[in-house]
């Protein structure tokens, strides 16, 4: 178990709670590791694609807890939109949305890595220390494929390239490190 993921149960508890009580309808939807242009690339905790390009372009090497071996399923965002609306039309209270395709996070560094040395980037990749995370981190996407139509054809290389392109596009974005009340058990590198 991790915070993030018990933050995620404790607000579905909430709306199926408001549900019950008020009988408010309600959708919960479960995006996970969408990427691409446009997407938020100052955070220095989120989107690993985009954290990755974003080091890479400013000639640092890119920043990998533990072995790199997680593996997640990460999606273009271009394939959110059309479920989300369809979602506005359906009833359909829970639904996770994101790829089949799992890559270990040591693969989407590598991409990257090898994106960034086309760029005449000499960068490589840094192993920080193991943090408090799922290793295998998988949700099944059968309920929306059914429910409204869900097709993600993610090809990833082509969107770390995307990513890589717009964050260099748009390098104006400074990230900046948060100021937490608490520092114990943050990884190296959030602090």
């Amino acid at each position: 178990l991790e915070t993030y993921g018990i933050s995620k149960l404790a607000c579905l508890y909430e709306c199926q709670t408001t549900k019950d009580q008020f009988g408010l309808d309600f959708s919960y939807v479960i995006p996970h590791n969408f990427q691409g242009k446009y997407v938020n690339s100052s955070s220095l905790y989120r989107n690993f694609i985009g954290i990755a390009a974003r080091e890479a372009l400013n000639e640092r090497n890119i920043p990998v807890f533990g072995s790199g071996e997680q593996s997640r399923q990460f999606s273009d965002i271009k394939y959110l939109c059309d479920p989300l609306e369809k979602l506005l039309y359906t009833d359909c209270p829970i639904v996770s949305l994101g790829a089949d395709t799992y890559y270990k996070v040591i693969e989407i560094a590598n991409i990257i890595k090898k994106i960034a040395k086309k760029d005449n980037k000499n960068i490589d990749i840094d192993f920080l220390p193991e943090r408090h995370e799922a290793l295998h981190s998988w949700c099944s996407h059968d309920l929306a494929k059914k429910i409204l139509g869900f097709k993600d054809n993610t090809d990833i290389e082509k969107l770390c390239y995307d990513v890589y392109n717009w964050i260099k596009l748009s390098l104006t974005h400074k990230s900046k490190k948060m100021k937490f009340q608490i520092n114990k058990g943050l990884p190296k590198g959030w602090i």
